[in-house]
């Protein structure tokens, strides 16, 4: 319906209902999709970050200070990941498609590049820690490195 407020432009107002959420929407990764394989990773809080222990460690430890599997603070979902990397994905051609993801963090961007069709994926991670984990989960779920 044309509307037109305070004598402006006229505006047009939809009788749609729904969030943003009806066009795209994933829930936050879960649990078995973040510790796909880092099923054995155990961890002890440091005044630095994380450090990974033993299973016999980690379970004598307080539970305010040791993690498990995944502890990447912002690990996206893969399915919103490949659609975000299929958009920008280059048609096939002669040369290789090669993606670089700066701050790869535990590896969800590189996976989904991958499992997208994306011909060379690399990552560039400070922490030697989630560079482990991304490692393992690249394995885990792509089966290659």
């Amino acid at each position: 319906y044309p509307n037109t407020l305070g004598g402006g432009a006229p505006s047009v107002i939809y009788e749609d209902r729904g969030g943003l959420s009806r066009f795209f929407y994933t829930a936050k990764a879960g649990r078995a999709e973040k510790d796909k394989g880092l099923e054995n990773f155990y961890w002890r809080r440091t005044n630095d970050g994380w450090e990974r222990v033993s299973e016999e460690e980690w379970a004598e430890l307080d539970e305010s200070i040791r993690g498990r599997g995944c502890i990447h603070p912002t690990v996206k979902p893969l399915e919103l990941l490949r659609y975000l990397a299929t958009l920008v994905l280059p048609p096939s051609r002669d040369e290789e498609r090669r993606l670089l993801v700066p701050f790869s963090g535990s590896g969800s961007e590189m996976i989904a590049a991958m499992q997208a069709g994306w011909d060379k994926v690399e990552g560039v991670e400070m922490a030697e820690t989630y560079t482990e984990m991304a490692e393992a989960r690249i394995r885990a779920t792509i089966g290659m490195l």
